[in-house]
């Protein structure tokens, strides 16, 4: 548990912040072989906080983001939510608390949004009102205007509106966004910062999986680094700019991940075309 400050937006005075851990992961380990896997992984999502995952394809994200859906058994560690190591006998109450949206938009196509989002409510065990509430409000935000047409035919894009309106009907405790803006236009972007600002000032928490550090680095409070299965780098932007002397997120990380002599390699390959 720890307190942060932040300034408001109308006036100078400082505001006290009190930010409980919601989900932690605890020298979580899961290897699938020898040199494949996540290993010693301490992480945490905090209320109030938006949390960047920042990584390379194989780092290791998608199995952290597994390992706290309970949707893969780890070798190693333990995942506690608000302080409490998970029980499996509580599976299902556990997960009704985690909205999710994959890097995917793996949806029944025959179905529209309206059905989508109707259909997920039952699930979460929310009366058809509060589904139709909730739904109205998340539609008109992100913008889908398409409710009875079906989702086989919507856009990269359309798909993902989609999902994050299921993810987000239930009010859950943490919100887990893979790719979050891919497919988006400007507008909708704005409109999703927007949106997952005010989730956490509700006490909430978010996790996001990202490859796109500039979006990572407006949003989130604080950022893991992964590399090859480990933590690099875990704190706030703005600490670990300082401490490491870098001017930007994707500067310091590819300070950290990539070898010097890659820069050479692209000169010559470049000039021998």
């Amino acid at each position: 548990m720890w307190i942060s400050r932040r300034l408001s937006n109308e006036n100078s005075e400082e505001e006290e912040v009190l930010r409980s851990s919601i989900i932690t992961l605890t020298n979580v380990t899961k290897m699938y072989d020898r040199d494949k896997g996540i290993k010693n992984i301490n992480l945490s999502v905090n209320e109030h906080e938006i949390h960047g995952l920042i990584g390379m394809n194989g780092a290791g994200k998608t199995s952290i983001i597994k390992a706290m859906l309970l949707q893969m058994l780890i070798d190693e560690g333990t995942i506690s939510w608000q302080g409490n190591v998970i029980n499996m006998k509580d599976e299902v109450s556990y997960r009704k608390r985690i909205g999710y949206v994959p890097d995917d938009e793996v949806l029944l196509d025959h179905l529209t949004p309206y059905e989508i989002i109707e259909f997920t409510g039952f699930a979460y065990e929310m009366t058809k009102d509060k589904i139709r509430q909730n739904a109205e409000g998340l539609f008109q935000v992100l913008q889908l205007s398409e409710l009875h047409m079906n989702v086989g035919g919507f856009s990269r894009g359309m798909r993902k509106k989609v999902q994050l309106a299921a993810a987000l009907l239930s009010n859950p405790k943490l919100l887990i966004l893979d790719e979050p803006i891919a497919g988006f236009d400007p507008q909708v972007i704005y409109m999703i910062k927007q949106l997952l600002r005010e989730w956490k000032l509700k006490g909430n928490g978010v996790l996001i999986s990202t490859h796109d550090m500039g979006f990572a680095e407006q949003l989130c409070d604080r950022v893991t680094l992964i590399h090859r299965g480990e933590v690099l780098l875990s704190g706030s932007v703005s600490g670990m700019l300082a401490e490491h002397g870098c001017q930007s997120l994707e500067e310091l990380f590819i300070s950290l991940t990539l070898m010097p002599s890659a820069k050479e390699l692209v000169k010559d390959v470049v000039a021998n075309l």
